[in-house]
This record gives structure tokens, C-alpha cells and sequence, in this order.
């Protein structure tokens, strides 16, 4: 049943994101031509229309990123809260299945969103110049690694690891947040939404306090001396692997509070009213 609440989630949100990706496309195709025709012209006019092309490309780029969340946001905010609601919740499958559906199908969007952008931007900047350059690096990343994991005591391989991880977990845990903060806000009968921006903002802060609590906690008991590691004394290769594996598990205990909060609300205390 999960994987058809995924699917039903998936084709709803494909209505809407595939053309703005698709929109990314044709501007950064758009913008690799106009760098190669005006790439040798010392026209004032030229360099003043690329200059306002990569401004609109950049925000572009912004914006279907920002679009993408909002999308997944507002599709739980009208299928689970609003009149399509009752369809939603009158389906024989329990709220921890649809909120797990939505997450993921969400969570795998976003990262389309993201993906897209890179491509768009790899398909306006990459020539043959920047591709010599990536092979170059590449060839030398082995000597690379090795001297980042000598100074900072973690490798390269481990870093961009830890990196892709809390990024993954990050991302899902924002999802959640949002969703619990629009499940805090049907609480509220007439003001759903105030009530969703004023949960979103009460957990958000809750969050913030717990993670830099959290993180100077671990971080100090990993160095062994907390006014050392205030008054920054502490060796960076000391710390770094635990200070991003404490990243992760606070991403993960953001994202899951908020997932069992979101899952108890709508399974106790729903309010369609």
C-alpha cells in the first residue's frame, strides 16, 4: 500500500513540477548559446544582456529550488487539511502511511529539483576548458585526499560522505518540520495557516536551542575540554568527524520528532473543521 500511496504522490506532483525543470532547461540551453555568440564581442551591449540573462538565470535557478518545497508543502496542506482532506483521510490507510508517502515522494522531488539545477548549470558553464580542469583534479585527488585527511583527520571520501548524508537527512527533516507545523496549525479552525506559520516558527526555535545545545555537548566531551573548545583551541582534526556525525543525528532527531508529532496530530487530534 505504500508504494501506491508513493505512486498516487508522485504523478500528483509531476503535474506541475516537470515544466518548471523543463523551463530550467531551455534557459540554460538558451544561455550556452548566447555566451558562445557573445563570447568574443567587446560590446558594451552584449555585456550588458548577458549580465541581465545570468541575473534572471540565477534566479531562476533559486526559484525552482524554493518552487519545488513550496509545491510539496502546499500539496500536503490541501490533501490532508483542507476539503480534500475527507477523500484523504476516509482511505483505508492508516496517517502513518500517507505522511510516510508524502515525505519520500516530496523528498525525491526536491532532489530532481536540485538535480535539475545542476544540470541547467552544467550545461550553461561546461566547455572544454572546465572539463581539462575536472580531469586534472580528478587525477591528482588521490595526493589531494590524502593531505586534507592529515591536516583535518578525516578523508576527502568521508567528508563528501557525511556531506551527501546530512544533506539527504537534512532535507527529510525539513519536510517533516514543515509538515508538523501545518498539522499544529489545522488545530486552529479559522486561522489554519497563522497557526502553521506560528507551530513552524515555535519548533524551528525549539530546534535551534537543542541543536546548538546539543552540539557544544558533544563537541566538548569529544575534545575533552569545554573552555578549549569555546574558545576555539581545539584541534579541527579532533572534532571534525564527530561534529558532522552530530550534525546527522540531530537532523535525525529533528526530522523523526517531527514525523511522530505530525503522525500523532493527524491520527488524534484531526480537525477538518
Amino acid at each position: 500500500m505504500l508504494g501506491k500511496l508513493m505512486k498516487y504522490e508522485f504523478a500528483a506532483l509531476s503535474k506541475v513540477l516537470p515544466p518548471l525543470y523543463g523551463a530550467v532547461m531551455i534557459l540554460s540551453v538558451v544561455g550556452r548559446l548566447m555566451l558562445q555568440i557573445f563570447s568574443t564581442s567587446d560590446n558594451t551591449f552584449a555585456g550588458t544582456v548577458m549580465g541581465a540573462f545570468m541575473f534572471l538565470y540565477i534566479f531562476a535557478i533559486i526559484a525552482s529550488v524554493i518552487l519545488t518545497f513550496f509545491v510539496i508543502v502546499q500539496r500536503f496542506y490541501k490533501s490532508m487539511v483542507c476539503d480534500e482532506g475527507y477523500l484523504t483521510h476516509t482511505l483505508p490507510v492508516s496517517p502513518l502511511s500517507t505522511i510516510t508517502a508524502k515525505t519520500f515522494s516530496g523528498a525525491i522531488w526536491m532532489l530532481f529539483g536540485v538535480l535539475s539545477a545542476l544540470a541547467g548549470i552544467a550545461i550553461l558553464i561546461l566547455n572544454r576548458e572546465a572539463l581539462d580542469l575536472i580531469w586534472t583534479a580528478l587525477g591528482s585527488y588521490g595526493k589531494t585526499n590524502a593531505a586534507f585527511a592529515a591536516e583535518f583527520g578525516i578523508s576527502l571520501n568521508a567528508l563528501f560522505g557525511y556531506i551527501g548524508i546530512i544533506m539527504l537527512v537534512g532535507l527529510l527533516a525539513q519536510i517533516s518540520l514543515f509538515y508538523a507545523a501545518i498539522a499544529i496549525g489545522q488545530l486552529f479552525a479559522r486561522q489554519k495557516l497563522l497557526g502553521s506559520v506560528a507551530g513552524y516558527m515555535i519548533i524551528n526555535t525549539i530546534a535551534q536551542f537543542l541543536s546548538v545545545g546539543i552540539m557544544i555537548l558533544i563537541l566538548s566531551l569529544t575534545s575533552g575540554d569545554i573552555e578549549a573548545f569555546l574558545s576555539n583551541s581545539v584541534n579541527p582534526a579532533a572534532i571534525a568527524s564527530p561534529a558532522l556525525l552530530s550534525s546527522i543525528i540531530l537532523q535525525v532527531v529533528l526530522g523523526g520528532g517531527c514525523f511522530l508529532l505530525t503522525n500523532w496530530i493527524m491520527k488524534r487530534k484531526l480537525n477538518l473543521d
